[in-house]
């Protein structure tokens, strides 16, 4: 087996991932896979998984992915595919591309193969998704220079140019002027060597014959339904009906049980009873992400607005003496101290049933788009025998402490509490520090914790025990709205500063 090699771009200087993966000359029925993946693309998984299903020879396969050199969530699970590549193919390789250089790329894709002697060049989008899983045989069987199979999308657009519409609706084998998204070009055909990239058509990139061999005949397959093709997406619910379309609908379900709840025990989401709106966001998110209402508590929080000193007191809740916030130089707010008691009482709750892992979210929290995959390689790398704490999203205000990998830190000083991922044994040590006698925002609890709070000296005397902490970077979740969005609205800040005299307004 190859070890995987990682060649990166710069500018238009391109580099083939190797010389010959196989011996001196063409080795029978070789296959390269060229991968442009896209930028922004949604669920990686799903591509990505498919081409380990597809019928063919693996030994004779070498899989090249191409990614955008700049989108650190496509590269962090470009990576963590190789690794499986590998195992399961001849070779596997990785570059990235700037977008100014793809069509060069595709070009010099084209010539690695020739020169390296593969009999098949197999050029695949990312953004497309097949039914056939014996795709590749049928394709090959035609017996042609170039050809590819037929693929719709939701808007009824095609991956081919013709001006006989009755293509899309007949059965067969039929002659185009140009393809795009997925194309085998069979190398063994002297034809090959003529052809060439177009720019970009109607949003699509398109291959042609050179104009000095103008007879080169190109060719779609439609003699089934072999898969789709999936547009630029407006937002999550699109992609959502796009899968139902297809009948996958339910691969991100099946993804998430075996990659995701198989180690996440439980997942909370914290929503304020009067916020039923948020309730409802969060619930169709969710699901958008694959995940099924009985796979999620939604969690009551404590609402400030409902607080008051006295009722601090019969819980035993007591302000950190002097404690100001550290940019108004205000008293801790109501609402904070609510917000503080809603993840309290969630880690008592993660104590007291015993759940080795859980992922605790806010009700107002934005996925990125790759939120499912990215979380994916995070459960997979870490050892949370060693780890407590692992913030999914996050403001930092000082340098992270040290870089663990692509996409984990060692967090230094940060704010937010909208999402993050907690052992049992990390709820445990933030219950043992007995935080409530000296409370203070959360979001200045935890960087204490893992020791990173530019107050710790000070502070240690009140909080006992240390965290181990990690974050995803870049983050995977983000607030919904921002201080500044019209749509922006915090029970936490618009509530009163403590007093155990009066609640002195401070809006």
């Amino acid at each position: 087996m190859v070890t995987a090699l990682y060649v990166f771009l710069i500018s238009v200087h391109l580099t083939f991932p190797c010389k010959r993966p196989f011996n001196e000359g063409r080795f029978d029925q070789s296959l390269l896979i060229f991968i442009e993946v896209l930028s922004s693309q949604q669920s990686l998984d799903i591509f990505f998984g498919q081409l380990t299903t597809l019928v063919y020879q693996k030994n004779r396969i070498v899989v090249w992915i191409s990614v955008p050199q700049d989108d650190e969530y496509v590269v962090i699970i470009a990576n963590d595919w190789i690794k499986v590549f590998d195992t399961e193919f001849h070779a596997a390789y990785i570059t990235t591309y700037q977008q100014d250089d793809i069509n060069d790329l595709y070009n010099h894709a084209i010539d690695y193969a020739r020169d390296a002697l593969f009999s098949y060049l197999l050029v695949v989008q990312s953004d497309v998704f097949l039914k056939n899983e014996c795709l590749l045989y049928d394709l090959i069987a035609n017996d042609v220079v170039v050809i590819t199979p037929l693929l719709m999308t939701l808007d009824d657009s095609s991956n081919i140019i013709s001006n006989k519409n009755q293509i899309l609706i007949d059965a067969g084998v039929f002659a185009v002027d140009a393809v795009s998204k997925f194309f085998l070009l069979n190398l063994q055909n002297r034809s090959s060597l003529f052809l060439n990239l177009t720019s970009k058509l109607n949003g699509l990139r398109y291959i042609q014959a050179d104009q000095c061999y103008n007879d080169l005949q190109f060719y779609v397959d439609n003699t089934k339904v072999h898969g789709y093709f999936s547009p630029n997406f407006l937002h999550r619910g699109q992609f959502i009906q796009f899968l139902s379309r297809i009948g996958k609908s339910d691969l991100l379900h099946e993804l998430n049980h075996k990659n995701i709840l198989s180690n996440v025990n439980q997942i909370y989401i914290i929503n304020l009873e009067k916020r039923s709106d948020r309730k409802q966001y969060m619930r169709d998110k969710m699901q958008e992400y694959g995940f099924h209402y009985e796979e999620f508590i939604v969690w009551p929080a404590v609402d400030g607005s409902l607080l008051t000193p006295e009722s601090l007191s019969l819980m035993g809740v007591s302000v950190l003496p002097g404690y100001t916030d550290p940019y108004s130089n205000r008293k801790i707010k109501f609402g904070e101290i609510g917000c503080f008691l809603s993840h309290y009482s969630v880690w008592e709750n993660i104590v007291e049933k015993g759940q080795h892992l859980n992922m605790i979210l806010e009700d107002d929290v934005h996925f990125s788009s790759l939120f499912s995959e990215v979380l994916r390689v995070a459960l997979n790398s870490i050892d949370f025998n060693e780890h407590d704490f692992v913030y999914l999203g996050r403001k930092p205000l000082e340098e992270d402490v040290k870089v663990m990998n692509d996409f984990l830190v060692y967090p230094g000083y940060s704010y937010w509490t909208i999402g993050y991922l907690l052992t049992q044994r990390g709820a445990r040590k933030l219950l043992d520090a007995h935080p409530l006698a000296n409370i203070v925002p959360v979001d200045e609890f935890l960087p204490h914790m893992f020791e990173s709070h530019p107050q710790y000296d000070i502070w240690k005397r009140y909080f006992s025990g240390s965290l181990s902490a990690l974050a995803i970077h870049p983050p995977i979740i983000q607030p919904l709205y921002y201080t500044d969005d019209e749509a922006y609205v915090s029970d936490t800040e618009n509530s009163c500063t403590v007093s155990m005299n009066d609640c002195e307004n401070s809006i």
